[in-house]
């Protein structure tokens, strides 16, 4: 490597490691250790090549697929025989990228830290995702920037590598959403089974994390095709997506910040405001106790 494509490929690293800094900066309540940061943000960056090698392998499947319907000029410039074929083919090959994207970094979400004693608060679900995808975005900004070289980097570091922290956001939400709502269910077994309630207000928590890898699938998705499809009225439309997301998912990351607050407290509270009297059968319940003790001393 010359110092060229030295020098572009420590440049291409800076976007991503700022935005770590900032999610970092933003968890203020606890802070997570750094040497499980390190691994979450390094298995982001090592699970970005068998992506790739699984994208370009589906991404041949589906060039196949249609290669009747795609015409070729002599200048390589790539039409088809119908604008819904083309619709169909960019959707369809957008929607593979990013569902083994999020589908590479969500399970490595899941596996690393779904046990993890560190994943104790609200915020925590949200600095693991971004660490994953900022891994995940570093490589593959640092394999444009090589191949492209200059032209594209200021783009890149201002749309897709954000773009990956938005997808991230949308995951580590739902996934913190998904993690308290299993404590609330852990805590409501264990009531019942004390027999201070008698029946389960939160039955499963699979939806939140369904949606932890659906909702930036989709977010995914649409980023994408907008960004590829071409059209000035599609185009314009990819700005002001990018710019909500901008807004909203900076907004989620100062709210979360502000609001965090123990995973297990959250999920207390979230039984309690289900189950109003619960007091009262924690009480019955101890002075029926007390009276089998009593009547088994006599």
């Amino acid at each position: 490597m010359n110092n060229a494509s030295l020098g572009i490929s420590l440049a291409a690293l800076v976007p991503a490691l700022l935005l770590c800094a900032f999610v970092y900066y933003k968890d203020k309540t606890e802070k997570e250790p750094l040497w499980l940061l390190a691994i979450l943000f390094a298995c982001g960056a090592v699970v970005f090549f068998p992506a790739l090698l699984l994208e370009q392998t589906l991404g041949d499947v589906i060039d196949s697929a249609f290669a009747d319907k795609m015409i070729f000029s002599f200048d390589g410039r790539l039409s088809y025989a119908s604008e819904g074929d083309r619709f169909a083919h960019l959707s369809i090959f957008t929607l593979m990228i990013a569902f083994v994207e999020e589908s590479a970094k969500w399970l490595l979400l899941f596996f690393i830290t779904r046990k993890n004693k560190n994943f104790n608060y609200l915020f925590d679900g949200i600095v693991y995702s971004t660490f994953i995808s900022m891994g995940f975005a570093a490589v593959e900004n640092v394999r444009f920037a090589v191949i492209d070289g200059w032209d594209t980097f200021f783009l890149r570091a201002v749309t897709s590598v954000p773009g990956h922290l938005f997808f991230g956001i949308f995951m580590g939400c739902c996934y913190t959403v998904w993690h308290t709502y299993s404590e609330a269910v852990s805590i409501e077994k264990d009531l019942q089974k004390k027999k201070s309630i008698t029946e389960r207000k939160f039955k499963c928590s699979a939806l939140w994390l369904i949606l932890s890898l659906a909702l930036p699938v989709a977010v995914h998705m649409v980023y994408s095709f907008t960004e590829s499809y071409g059209t000035r009225a599609v185009t314009s439309f990819y700005y002001v997506f990018v710019i909500a997301l901008y807004v909203l998912c900076f907004f989620n990351i100062n709210r979360m910040s502000g609001k965090d607050a123990s995973n297990e407290r959250i999920a207390y509270a979230w039984v309690l405001k289900k189950h109003l009297n619960i007091e009262k059968n924690i009480t019955k319940l101890t002075e029926k106790l007390l009276r089998e003790k009593e009547g088994s001393d006599e």
